[in-house]
C-alpha cells in the first residue's frame, strides 16, 4: 500500500504538469475574485480577503513552473504541488465552512472542493487522509482564532450527501483512471510488441550481412590468389560465391518485407483488429518450416545448427494460412526454445525439433498436429496455466510476455489451437493444431 501511494503521488504530479499554467492562473485570480462575489454580490457571514489572497499566491509558482531550475523542479515541486492542494482545497474550504456555520452555499462549495480534489488525486487513501486532516486542521485554526469551536450549524442530513459525493467521485475517478492506465499499458504493449517482433528480422539481416562479408572475403582472396592467371576452377568457385551473395540478398529482401508486414499486424492489433487471417493461401508445411529455418534471425551459426526440421515429404500436409503470420508464430516458438542456450549446464546435444505427429487428443480429432520441441530446462506446471496470457513470460530477463499470446491469437484466428507440455529439466513441447483441409 505504501508503495502504491508513493507511485500515485508521483504519477499525479506528472499527470498535472501539463496543466500547471492553466491551474496557476485559475487559482491566482479565482480565489480573490470569489471574495468580491461572496462579500459584495451575495454576502456571506464570513469572508477573508487575506486568506483568499494567500491561497491565490500559492498558485503563482505554477504559472512560472518552467522558469525554475530543473533541479529545483525535480527535487521539490511535487511536494509543493500536494501541499498546495491540501491547503487550498480540504483545509481552506473546511475552514470557511466552519466559519460560515455550515451554510448551504459553503456546503456546496465544500462538495465542489472534494470533487476537484478527487479529480486531481488518484489514490483513494490519500484523498481520505487529506480530507480528514484538512478538516481537523481547520477546526484547530478556528479554535485558535476564536477561542472556541462551534459546530452547531452542522446538520445530520449533510452526512449521506457528503458520503455520496466522496464515494461517487472516487468511483468515477477510479474508472477514469483505470481507462487511462489501460491506454498507457496498451501503448507500452505496442512498443514492446514492435521491438519484440522486429528483433528477429534485424538479427536475420545481421547474420546475412556477416555471412556475406565472409563470402566476399573468400571471393577477394580467390581473385587475388589467381590474378593474371584465373583458372576454370576458380571461375566456377567465384560464380558459386556470387550466387550465394545473390541468394543472401534475396533472403534479406524477403526478411525486410516480412518485418514491415509484422509491424502492420502489430498496429492492427493495437486498434482492436484480430491478426489478419483473411488473406489465406495453401502452403506446404515442410516448405514453410524450411523457410522459417532459413529466415530466422539467429544470433550465431551455432544457434542455426540446433534447429532441425524433422518433417518428411510423406508426413507433410497443406495448411491454409497467412504466411507472414505463421512464420512469425514459428519465429516466436524457435526464439523461446533457443533461449535455453543461455542457461548454464545445458547439455551439448540441445536441439529444437519441428515435426508432425498423430493427434492423440480426441478434442482435436479433426485437426492435424505440428510440434516444436526442445530438450531444455522446461517450464514449471504453475506457469503453464497462464503461459499464453498477455505479459506472461518465464525464464527471460528481457522477455515482455507478448510472443505466446500472439501465437494463441493467430492459431485461434485460423480455427486451430496451440497447447504446451513441459517437464522441468527435460523438455518443452508446443503442439499446434491445424484444421484438416
Amino acid at each position: 500500500m505504501k508503495l502504491q501511494i508513493k507511485g500515485d503521488y508521483v504519477r499525479n504530479f506528472e499527470h498535472a504538469k501539463s496543466n500547471f499554467i492553466f491551474v496557476g492562473l485559475l487559482g491566482f485570480f479565482g480565489f480573490p475574485i470569489y471574495y468580491f462575489i461572496w462579500h459584495y454580490i451575495w454576502p456571506q457571514p464570513y469572508e477573508t480577503l487575506v486568506g483568499r489572497s494567500l491561497c491565490g499566491m500559492l498558485f503563482l509558482p505554477f504559472i512560472f513552473y518552467y522558469k525554475f531550475p530543473e533541479k529545483l523542479r525535480v527535487k521539490y515541486f511535487h511536494h509543493y504541488f500536494f501541499l498546495t492542494l491540501f491547503t487550498v482545497l480540504p483545509f481552506f474550504f473546511s475552514f470557511m465552512l466552519i466559519r460560515n456555520d455550515f451554510s448551504y452555499i459553503w456546503m456546496m462549495s465544500f462538495f465542489a472542493a472534494i470533487f476537484l480534489l478527487v479529480f486531481l488525486v488518484y489514490n483513494w487513501l490519500l484523498i481520505i487522509l487529506m480530507i480528514i486532516f484538512g478538516f481537523v486542521l481547520a477546526c484547530l485554526v478556528v479554535f485558535l482564532f476564536d477561542g472556541y469551536l462551534s459546530l452547531a450549524g452542522f446538520r445530520a442530513e449533510y452526512i449521506p450527501v457528503c458520503l455520496f459525493v466522496i464515494v461517487g467521485s472516487l468511483i468515477i475517478q477510479g474508472y477514469r483512471y483505470q481507462i487511462e492506465r489501460s491506454k498507457v499499458r496498451d501503448m507500452q504493449a505496442l512498443g514492446c510488441s514492435i521491438a519484440h517482433e522486429m528483433r528477429n528480422p534485424l538479427m536475420a539481416l545481421t547474420l546475412i550481412a556477416k555471412n556475406d562479408q565472409n563470402t566476399i572475403g573468400d571471393l577477394i582472396t580467390e581473385i587475388g590468389g589467381n590474378s593474371g592467371n584465373i583458372k576454370k576452377e576458380s571461375l566456377v568457385r567465384m560464380s558459386s560465391l556470387c550466387k550465394n551473395i545473390m541468394g543472401s540478398a534475396t533472403t534479406a529482401l524477403s526478411v525486410a518485407k516480412r518485418g514491415a508486414n509484422i509491424i502492420t499486424v502489430t498496429l492492427d492489433e493495437v486498434v482492436g483488429q484480430q491478426p489478419n487471417v483473411v488473406k489465406l493461401s495453401d502452403m506446404d508445411l515442410k516448405s514453410l518450416i524450411d523457410k522459417v529455418i532459413v529466415e530466422y534471425g539467429y544470433g550465431s551459426n551455432e544457434e542455426r545448427s540446433r534447429v532441425i526440421n524433422e518433417i518428411e515429404e510423406k508426413n507433410s500436409f497443406i495448411v491454409k494460412a497467412n504466411e507472414d503470420l505463421l512464420m512469425c508464430l514459428f519465429f516466436n516458438l524457435v526464439r523461446n526454445a533457443l533461449h535455453n542456450l543461455k542457461q548454464d549446464g545445458l547439455s551439448s546435444n540441445f536441439s529444437v525439433k519441428i515435426g508432425t505427429e498423430l493427434v492423440s487428443n480426441s478434442k482435436y480429432k479433426n485437426y492435424k498436429a505440428v510440434y516444436v520441441i526442445d530438450n531444455g530446462v522446461g517450464i514449471p506446471k504453475e506457469i503453464l496455466k497462464d503461459l499464453f496470457g498477455n505479459f506472461s513470460t518465464y525464464g527471460k530477463k528481457d522477455g515482455v510476455g507478448l510472443g505466446l499470446s500472439f501465437c494463441k491469437r493467430v492459431m485461434k484466428g485460423l480455427g486451430g489451437d496451440i497447447m504446451c507440455e513441459s517437464e522441468v529439466g527435460k523438455y518443452t513441447k508446443f503442439i499446434l493444431y491445424f484444421p484438416k483441409i
